[in-house]
């Protein structure tokens, strides 16, 4: 008896030819309580069409999986040469198990090559499909259909030169390796064949399902590789891309993060990065502006892997923000259970939780915690972009990671420097004193341009917050705390630069090379009596960007002309072009234009300067 036969009388199916329907055992009636059976080659096709499982519908009548083959061990699938000698054998057990015998390391034969040739000659449609039982299920209405042996991703080891002139239809599995393996045939055959075309099942995921279910080739979706390529693989409209006005970005927060973008803000631990974000997080929910700066609310999702429920309930009050209708859009992990974020289902499963919110920007707090890679080997930097940030990217989700600054932050993030490739802008926080705090974008792959540094001051009024304020503000800010720094090391008044850096370093306390020279002139004048001339921004841009003179000084008068004469008994400042380190001159001052006082002092385009004139370089010489 047939696997066929033995189903047919256990549902006592009406039997038509070879196809039976009967009532499916394994649901309740209805309108959809119909199944319907098929008879191919060594075996026997079931199809529920309420969409119940194969193995559901056997065990209800005390069957199982082996008895869908007329050889309960499981099928063989024959590979032959034009000759009809057996080159190799493909084993299907009832489990899906699969195994080769015969000659399996030399080019096979297409399956079923004789009704391939005779299909080809007659100008017949071949139907290729992903595995045997598909083509027999083709074949039982009367197609020519093949395949490959080993199934998706393995065309390259079959003869295809039999499909030449061949009118080609692809039969493509409803699922990923499916589609790979569609694209694969198609660009295998496209020199060879008459024509290429795919089609999907109609019904189930492949060229079986489509055929038990009572469908026919007309009744095959057509499919566009091509579409299903440029959907993958996000191939570029030039058309679109190029149309219309370039926009100015939309940002999520302003002057630091756009829409879709990932970022990684770093500092030292304990400057404030988990408090300024969670206020940004806030902010971005509920719509509140941010420096002033108009919002859109967007829903957040945040990962803190680090606070506690008190210090969390204790900064939103700080904050006022403690209206909990407020915060609905901002979905908070708190010490959540979540897979490394440098491998796959760590990075699916923030994906899917990203999706399922509607979140619009993903926040983890902090990277250390995160992943399970080591922090300074490049490849967990590497797997993280791969799983999380890249995926997350493709689905145009934004993404911010805070990070600590290692040892010496002015090496950058802690950790391998692989962390700095993976994200479109890098921001170094800095707590310049114990209110202010200054913002310093150190990669920018979106060109953003100016400004490239925020200085932020945290108030703690009526309620905690982070107000922008001008550059100047927090460079004086940072002079006076270093100045106070210097005070409490007992470094002399008079101290050099060299002195004065060393002493800093050595305390932990990094500042650049031209704010230091600018701490060490006012300690040095400060001694004398005399008050301490400020240096602002726009002196800084101003060709001879040195400090400005003393009163007792004395400076050249016209635009092309120097000062002269000796200054050295009068404390003449320098203010020679491109000069910025403050350092008094006791040299005789040259009456050519390009080393003395600078007269009208012209305005320079900013254009070449750096981007944050205040500070460009630290105090043991390191550029930024």
């Amino acid at each position: 008896m047939t696997a066929f036969d033995k189903l047919a009388g256990a549902l006592t199916a009406t039997i038509t030819g070879d196809t039976a329907r009967a009532r499916c055992p394994a649901h309740d009636s209805g309108s959809t309580n119909v199944l319907d059976l098929r008879r191919i080659e060594g075996s026997a096709l079931i199809h529920c069409h309420a969409g119940c499982e194969t193995t559901d519908v056997l065990a209800s009548i005390g069957l199982t999986m082996a008895d869908l083959y007329d050889d309960p061990r499981g099928a063989r699938y024959d590979y032959t040469d034009d000759s009809g000698a057996v080159i190799r054998s493909v084993h299907r057990s009832p489990g899906k198990d699969f195994r080769q015998t015969g000659e399996t390391k030399r080019t096979s034969p297409l399956f079923h090559l004789t009704g391939v040739t005779e299909a080809v000659k007659n100008g017949e449609p071949v139907y290729i499909c992903e595995g045997e039982k598909d083509c027999l299920a083709l074949e039982s209405v009367g197609l020519a259909a093949t395949c490959n042996p080993g199934g998706a991703g393995k065309w390259n080891i079959v003869d295809q030169t039999p499909l030449t002139g061949a009118h080609v239809v692809i039969v493509t599995d409803r699922d990923e390796p499916g589609t790979r393996h569609a694209r694969d045939v198609k660009r295998h055959l496209t020199p060879i064949a008459a024509s290429v075309r795919a089609v999907q099942s109609a019904a189930g995921k492949d060229a079986a399902d489509h055929i038990a279910a009572g469908l026919r080739a007309d009744d095959f979706a057509p499919l566009d590789l091509s579409a299903t390529a440029t959907a993958k693989y996000r191939f570029v409209n030039w058309g679109e891309l190029l149309a219309g006005e370039h926009e100015p970005p939309d940002w999520v927060i302003p002057g630091v993060l756009p829409v879709g973008a990932s970022c990684a803000i770093y500092s030292a631990a304990g400057e404030g990065k988990s408090l300024l974000m969670l206020d940004w997080a806030v902010r971005v929910a509920i719509g509140s502006p941010i420096f002033d700066d108009p919002i859109r609310s967007r829903t957040v999702l945040y990962l803190d892997l680090e606070q506690s429920p008190s210090i969390l309930r204790n900064r939103l009050e700080a904050f006022q923000f403690t209206d909990p209708e407020k915060l609905g859009r901002l979905h908070y992990s708190l010490l959540g259970e979540w897979e490394p974020l440098d491998t796959a289902e760590g990075g699916r499963r923030l994906l899917e939780a990203a999706q399922d919110v509607g979140a619009e920007v993903v926040i983890v707090d902090t990277l250390s915690r995160a992943v399970r890679g080591l922090e300074n080997d490049s490849d967990t930097a590497l797997a993280q972009y791969r799983h999380t940030v890249a995926p997350l990217r493709r689905a145009g989700i934004a993404y911010v990671r805070l990070d600590h600054s290692g040892k010496d932050p002015q090496r950058g993030q802690r950790g391998s420097s692989a962390k700095a490739a993976d994200v479109d802008l890098v921001y170094r926080l800095a707590l310049t004193d114990k209110d202010t705090l200054t913002l310093r974008r150190e990669k920018d792959r979106l060109g953003l341009g100016d400004p490239d540094t925020l200085a932020i001051r945290r108030t703690t009024g009526e309620a905690l917050t982070h107000e922008s304020i001008s550059i100047d503000s927090a460079r004086e800010a940072k002079i006076d705390a270093t100045t106070k720094r210097l005070d409490e090391l007992a470094v002399p008044a008079d101290a050099g630069r060299a002195k004065a850096g060393d002493a800093l370093r050595s305390a932990g306390f990094p500042v650049r090379n031209k704010l230091l020279a600018e701490v060490v002139r006012r300690r040095k004048l400060s001694v004398g009596g005399e008050p301490v001339p400020r240096m602002s921004l726009l002196d800084m841009r101003r060709t001879g960007t040195g400090p400005p003179t003393p009163p007792t000084g004395k400076v050249g008068t016209g635009g092309d002309r120097s000062g002269t004469g000796s200054e050295r008994e009068r404390g003449q400042v320098g203010t020679g072009r491109g000069q910025v380190d403050g350092r008094v001159r006791h040299a005789r001052e040259s009456s050519r234009g390009d080393s003395a006082g600078t007269g009208r002092g012209q305005i320079l385009p900013l254009t070449g300067l750096p981007n944050n004139p205040i500070d460009s370089t630290y105090s043991d010489g390191t550029e930024r």
